[in-house]
């Protein structure tokens, strides 16, 4: 396994795997105090060929889009989302083609959120050394067990995709996987928008309609916020205090300090900004989606959801693969509300669950 710790020797690796049609990458970051993830160390696999890259040493981070931007290479990856987000993020580009271990092995026949070291045992019989599952990956020098720890995590991978790739084959399934994948490969994913906020906001579904819409322009605003500082979300305004602000609407400085939950720094900070946020009446526009997607279901919504509920287990049983793969509970009650713009009527999972879900919301 060798250390690179230059952009120069992470040009000459990119130049050694040029015509390689299958690499095996995994990443290392910390996210503790910042909104963005910090890309540590990532984990290169290519037959007998392993590199780890010390990515806080280089100075143009982009040059690790030359690991993946091939067109005639598949990247392979275990649980691929935040790998993906990191490259992104980073480059600005993602992967040409995509295996993601995990959603394969969803696919054929293991638990959906399956770990990449419960694969590995699966599989291959052999047992991973998570000891280092905690560590700081921003510390240097990287020790000897820090980079062992991490060709682990990339040195299997190139092992076990053809074996999921044979049974995906074996069960018919190698085209959904690609659907899957190729869905995983959307730029606008790893885009954040600020006025799709409100959608992490627990608790929407207790506050009455104009709370709510005052809730998710909050929402919205520490969004914004935390991408300008490069925050946890949490660190801007917590979640609770989101929602009684939201509930109290504040019109003073003497109403705000009545609210239990707001620290006094938060105060002082946004407290001008956030009375006047409270103030603002909100779009028509945005008050209909909002309540279309938190308002509580009616009695025969719930009925429906609970058929659909009974229609998805039995088709994810048929076919043994996990009902959440499929759906879950919030797009079953999404489709008992009416909407039809949903990854279950959509590719493989229409074919499995969604033309069947469909009878029974429109005999």
């Amino acid at each position: 396994m060798q250390l690179v710790i230059s952009d120069t020797e992470l040009e000459n690796i990119v130049e050694q795997l040029r015509g390689e049609s299958l690499v095996a990458l995994d990443t290392e970051f910390m996210r503790e105090d910042t909104y963005f993830p910090i890309l540590c160390v990532v984990q290169v696999c290519s037959g007998d060929t392993l590199f780890c890259v010390d990515a806080l040493a280089l100075q143009r981070p982009a040059t690790v889009a030359g690991l993946f931007r091939e067109s005639g290479r598949t990247t392979v990856l275990h649980a691929a989302h935040q790998d993906l987000e990191m490259f992104f993020q980073e480059t600005g580009e993602l992967p040409a083609n995509l295996f993601d271990t995990q959603i394969a092995a969803a696919m054929t026949g293991f638990d959906a959120q399956i770990s990449y070291a419960q694969l590995v045992r699966e599989l291959l019989g052999v047992e991973l050394d998570k000891s280092q599952t905690r560590t700081d990956w921003r510390r240097r020098p990287l020790s000897d067990a820090q980079l062992e720890y991490a060709a682990d995590d990339v040195r299997y991978l190139a092992q076990i995709q053809p074996l999921l790739a044979q049974r995906l084959q074996a069960l018919g399934r190698t085209s959904w996987h690609q659907q899957e994948c190729a869905r995983m490969l959307q730029p606008a994913t790893y885009t954040a928008d600020p006025a799709n906020a409100w959608r992490r906001l627990k608790g929407l579904a207790r506050l009455e309609p104009n709370a709510r819409a005052r809730a998710c322009r909050l929402a919205a605003w520490r969004e914004r916020e935390a991408i300008e500082r490069n925050r946890p979300r949490q660190w801007i305004v917590r979640d609770r205090l989101i929602l009684d602000l939201a509930r109290e609407c504040p019109g003073s400085n003497e109403e705000l300090a009545e609210i239990e939950s707001l620290p006094g720094p938060v105060a002082r900070r946004y407290g001008a900004r956030l009375i006047r946020m409270l103030a603002e009446p909100a779009e028509s526009e945005e008050r209909v989606e909002i309540e279309a997607a938190v308002a509580p279901l009616t009695r025969e919504q719930r009925e429906l959801a609970k058929a659909l509920r009974t229609c998805l287990s039995s088709c994810a049983e048929e076919h043994e693969i996990g009902a959440g793969l499929l759906a879950n509970r919030v797009d079953l009650e999404n489709l008992a509300r009416g909407r039809r713009d949903l990854d279950v009527l959509q590719g493989w999972r229409r074919e499995v669950a969604g033309d069947r879900l469909l009878a029974l919301l429109e005999p």
